[in-house]
């Protein structure tokens, strides 16, 4: 069997279709690729990848509201390439991906969260030169510490 390993991040929010008793989870990743070309001059390159998922009737398709644009995945599965005609003439080839194995590998990137505001009732940093404490510190023991023993060498 042929497989492929690809690393890269979704284009567009996965979605869903039935095919007879089976369900699809599709999606397209972005591989990019860097390399300097005949005159030095770097290029990066974009391939897209059409991805899907299948499962079987009855099981879990939960993935599919993880997989959103710009999330990066690592897919594993095995290649095809279709190809068409689109409506100006021109032969277009399609790579697919039929994953077999995925691993999200970070989520997509939200918009910073405004810095929370303090509230009543959160702790605030003491003014130590000012303040003397009220309550004594409970006394910390230290940790103990556990002695090494040697690792066993290993049996040939």
């Amino acid at each position: 069997m042929l497989q492929l390993t690809a690393t890269g991040n979704v284009g567009k929010d996965a979605t869903l279709s039935k095919s007879g008793n089976d369900t699809a989870i599709n999606f397209s990743i972005a591989v990019n690729r860097k390399y300097r070309n005949g005159q030095g001059v770097e290029v990066e390159e974009t391939k897209w990848i059409d991805c899907t998922i299948w499962r079987k009737q009855g099981e879990n398709t939960d993935i599919a509201q993880y997989i959103k644009a710009g999330t990066k995945m690592l897919v594993q599965g095995q290649p095809d390439l279709r190809w068409y005609v689109n409506s100006s003439g021109e032969v277009v080839v399609v790579q697919t991906l039929r994953v077999f194995s995925q691993e999200l590998l970070s989520a997509k990137k939200e918009e910073s969260a405004p810095e929370a505001k303090p509230q009543p009732g959160d702790l605030q940093p003491a003014d130590f030169d000012n303040q003397q404490p009220s309550v004594a510190a409970p006394a910390t023991k230290s940790p103990t510490r556990a002695k090494a023993t040697p690792a066993a060498a290993p049996v040939q």
